[in-house]
């Protein structure tokens, strides 16, 4: 199982996972993220990126062992979701990745990034990454690390965690509806979210007439 706790958008990532998961039909995947981007070309970039992320393991029939969960609190008539901002993969409880690279392609091709991995090779070491992803889900959930651990136990797998719940705390599947227009995401997401670095003088040549981006 994998868990993470960043921005989906790249399609090669997306590609490459797909390509596994199809390797490893036992493979399931949990990826918790914002339900609602804070700014306008955010909303515009990574959501588009994202339902396209998506999209990738819904055309390959994975869907149902992949889940885009983003955390909600409530408390009596008051309600939030959970803005999430860190970068955490754990992997079959045998590798965790901690740093500040988004899947995105901004991350993977173009921004300065440092990440860590740490690998176990030892039955302690491996209990120790599991803890940690136990103590994620519990982050979100509401439950504590051991009540985590034994629902995943006894449940048909890491996708079991989407169904946990407690003290207001719950993962609930994003929605981010239908893409934007391609003719609007184009322009932006080539300055936002490019697959590598845009020349400066590129940028300064950006020009905008009736609403539209032209580079």
């Amino acid at each position: 199982p994998s868990t993470s706790k960043t921005s989906s958008s790249s399609a090669l990532v997306a590609e490459r996972l797909a390509k596994r998961m199809r390797e490893r039909p036992q493979l399931q995947v949990l990826l918790v993220g914002p339900q609602n981007y804070e700014s306008w070309v955010e909303a515009r970039t990574m959501r588009n990126g994202r339902i396209r992320f998506m999209g990738t393991f819904a055309e390959a029939d994975l869907q149902d062992r992949i889940k885009l969960m983003f955390p909600h609190v409530r408390d009596g008539d008051r309600s939030t979701d959970t803005m999430i901002h860190s970068k955490v993969m754990v992997i079959d409880d045998k590798l965790v990745r901690v740093g500040s690279a988004n899947i995105n392609n901004r991350s993977c091709g173009t921004d300065t990034e440092c990440d860590l991995a740490i690998e176990a090779h030892g039955a302690s070491e491996r209990q120790t990454i599991t803890q940690l992803r136990n103590r994620l889900i519990a982050d979100h959930t509401g439950l504590t690390p051991s009540e985590v651990d034994e629902a995943l136990r006894n449940g048909p797998g890491l996708l079991a965690a989407c169904d946990l719940g407690a003290r207001g705390h719950s993962l609930r599947e994003v929605d981010d509806g239908e893409p934007d227009p391609a003719e609007m995401t184009q322009y932006i997401e080539r300055i936002a979210d490019p697959e590598r670095p845009t020349p400066v003088d590129t940028l300064l040549s950006v020009e905008w007439s009736g609403g539209t981006a032209r580079l």
